[in-house]
């Protein structure tokens, strides 16, 4: 975890110097966290590289029944006071969503990439993905559907009423060096930040 908080300090501080200012998202187990150590060793790794926590999103995995759920909602909330945004990751494969959605102070709601690409096969992924989504709405948190490989997909998610969506349709998972090939942005010692068209734009 530590490494990895690490890599994410590095690659926005890269970002930033070529003017492309976005959050990092960072996938957590359930199993690693306590609330005390989880938030000293996020600041502490983020302070190396001189990111702010509110550009930071914590990932938990829900691809499993999540155990001391006390102390992951406690360690959710630490992190959302401080700035950090939360998402409960994999929904609709767990053993108790509707309970830990409930339960967890959480911002975002990721479809699992699973039930995306049975959409257009399977009717039970799409009634699944429609009660993910509205649980969303009603919640009021973002629904993010993940795996989004096609552009039947994507028609089926918007009609949905999924709020965002991510996966190869857009891009394959790149290195932080080829991600910014892909924005053909200049370095910041070619040109000032504040002409760069991503930071006007925002996350």
């Amino acid at each position: 975890t530590v490494w990895v908080l690490r890599l994410a300090g590095r690659a926005w501080r890269n970002f930033l110097d070529a003017c492309v200012d976005i959050p990092i998202s960072v996938n957590i187990s359930p199993s690693t966290i306590n609330t005390e150590w989880l938030v000293g060793t996020i600041s502490a790794a983020l302070a190396d590289h001189g990111m702010p926590i509110n550009r930071l999103e914590v990932e938990i995995t829900e691809n499993h029944r999540l155990e001391q759920v006390d102390q992951v909602r406690g360690a959710l909330a630490a992190l959302r006071s401080l700035g950090a945004r939360t998402a409960l990751d994999g929904n609709g494969t767990g053993y108790s969503s509707l309970e830990n959605l409930r339960s967890l102070d959480v911002d975002m709601l990721k479809i699992d990439q699973s039930l995306v690409a049975g959409l257009t096969t399977t009717l039970k992924h799409h009634e699944i993905v429609r009660a993910s989504t509205d649980l969303s709405y009603a919640l009021g948190l973002t629904g993010i559907a993940e795996g989004g490989e096609t552009h039947e997909q994507a028609r089926i998610l918007q009609g949905l009423g999924v709020h965002q969506l991510q996966g190869f349709l857009f891009s394959e998972a790149l290195p932080p060096d080829r991600f910014l090939e892909r924005c053909r942005i200049p370095t910041a010692s070619a040109r000032g930040c504040e002409d760069s068209p991503v930071t006007k734009r925002g996350a």
